[in-house]
Parts: C-alpha cells; sequence; structure tokens
C-alpha cells in the first residue's frame, strides 16, 4: 500500500509540475506579448507624418523589346497626421502628381520617378501646402487589366504653412488597380492604363532644410541621388523644392520660418 500511495504521489508531483511549467511558458508568451505591444506603438508613434494619398490618373507606357518607358499623371488627395509638439494634428490637401518610370517586362522590375504639390489645411482651419518628390520600385510590374503592381520607396516632402516650414524623409508604398483604355491618336502605340493608386507616407523625419556651407550638395539630405533621376525629372525637383514656379505656378510664398520650432 505505500509502495501505491508512493507512486501516486510522485504521479500527481509529476502532474503538478508539468502543468507548473506550462503556466509558466503560457506567462513568458503573454509577457513577450505585451512587451511588444509599446513597441510597436512607439514604432508607429515616432513617424512625424503617416498619411496617405489617393487619386485617380494615366499611365502611357511604351515597349522597346522588354524594356518599357512610363509616364504618368494624376490627381493627387491626401489625408492624414503631423506630429507637432508631440500631438498628431489632421490634414487634408489635394493636387497633383506626375511622373516618368522605366522598367524590364522580362524581369517585371520598374522604378517610378514622381513630384507632387498640394494644397490643403489642417483641422484647425490653417493652411499648408506639401511639395516635393518620390521615388517607387516595383518586383511585380506586370500590368492586368484589373491591376499594375505594387512597390516601395522613398519620399522628401516640405510642408509650409504661414509660419513655419518642414522637411521629411520617410518611406513610401503603393500600389495602382484600373484597367486599360485606348491609346491617344497622337501616340497610337503607347499602352496607356487608367486607374486608382494609394500611397501610403510612413516613418518619417525631420531633416535640417540645407546643408552646411561646405557641402557640395545643398540638398544632402534626400533619401536618393538626384542623379539616378530622369534628367527632366531631377530638374524640376530641384526646382520644386527651391520653391520656384512650375508650369505657370505660383511660387511658395517666402518668408518663413526655417522649421517648427516646438519640433
Amino acid at each position: 500500500m505505500a509502495s501505491s500511495r508512493g507512486a501516486g504521489y510522485r504521479w500527481v508531483m509529476v502532474r503538478m509540475k508539468e502543468a507548473h511549467t506550462v503556466r509558466i511558458r503560457r506567462l513568458g508568451l503573454l509577457l513577450v506579448i505585451v512587451a511588444l505591444i509599446p513597441v510597436a506603438a512607439r514604432g508607429n508613434a515616432s513617424s512625424v507624418l503617416d498619411a496617405q494619398g489617393t487619386g485617380a490618373g494615366s499611365v502611357a507606357v511604351h515597349f522597346y523589346g522588354s524594356l518599357l518607358t512610363i509616364t504618368f499623371e494624376a490627381e493627387l488627395h491626401v489625408v492624414g497626421t503631423l506630429l507637432i509638439e508631440g500631438e498628431p494634428i489632421s490634414f487634408e490637401a489635394s493636387g497633383t502628381a506626375h511622373g516618368d518610370g522605366e522598367g524590364d517586362s522580362g524581369t517585371l522590375e520598374a522604378t517610378i520617378w514622381s513630384t507632387l504639390v498640394a494644397e490643403g489645411a489642417f483641422e484647425d482651419g490653417e493652411p499648408l501646402s506639401v511639395r516635393g518628390g518620390l521615388s517607387v520600385e516595383s518586383k511585380d510590374v506586370e500590368i492586368t487589366a484589373a491591376a499594375a503592381g505594387e512597390g516601395t520607396g522613398h519620399f522628401y516632402l516640405i510642408v509650409t504653412t504661414p509660419s513655419a516650414e518642414m522637411h521629411l524623409v520617410g518611406t513610401v508604398s503603393g500600389d495602382a488597380s484600373g484597367g486599360f483604355v485606348p491609346a491617344p491618336p497622337d501616340d497610337p502605340y503607347a499602352m496607356v492604363y487608367a486607374g486608382e493608386y494609394t500611397f501610403h507616407f510612413e516613418e518619417a523625419t525631420v531633416v535640417p532644410a540645407e546643408g552646411n556651407e561646405s557641402d557640395a550638395d545643398p540638398w544632402p539630405h534626400l533619401p536618393w541621388s538626384v542623379e539616378d533621376w530622369p534628367e527632366e525629372m531631377a530638374t524640376e525637383l530641384l526646382l520644386l523644392l527651391e520653391g520656384e514656379a512650375q508650369d505657370g505656378e505660383e511660387p511658395v510664398p517666402e518668408g518663413v520660418d526655417e522649421g517648427f520650432d516646438s519640433l
């Protein structure tokens, strides 16, 4: 009997130990999950800009064997938040975006360079304007009747208010969907794709408005080399960043502060 009770006791102790181990593992997993939540929250909150741009436009594609060139124009509507004095302030802005691209139909890779200009207001009515450029690389540029692929890249934007100017660098991701439309009479060999697109601007940080006087490059904080852009697009981008008029548009107002004092 003693032997039987001893075996039963050992069995109960083994089961209790196993249950205790399971509880510890569950607790450890819970602690890991809880620990990750604020990390993820901090990662989202650290972005000075969190915004989405949507719009509709057309893309013209020309094929030269497996190589292809891309031009596009689109309307743009941006909705998001800008972090000011540690508080996210909502804003909306509308404008246009256009650019060029090149790719390879064999590898399904392509790069698009774009400039954008938009005007709008913060939630309290204070006006703002947004101007700058972005580049997006895609690994699945295959154009079908329903989609044109997706890609990721970087942006450089200047947000201007009546009293301040902020220069932002961050990442952008985008996708497009739509369908084919007839080519225009003046470009019968183009494959024209019309539809909607979405850009997500995130992971943005504030950078100095200008480089040091000793810097040979007046824009050392751009996330890409302007030399990699098509020549005409690069010229347009630099003029846009300088605040000079584009295609009859009004130049960016002068006399703003160098940056948001609160950041």
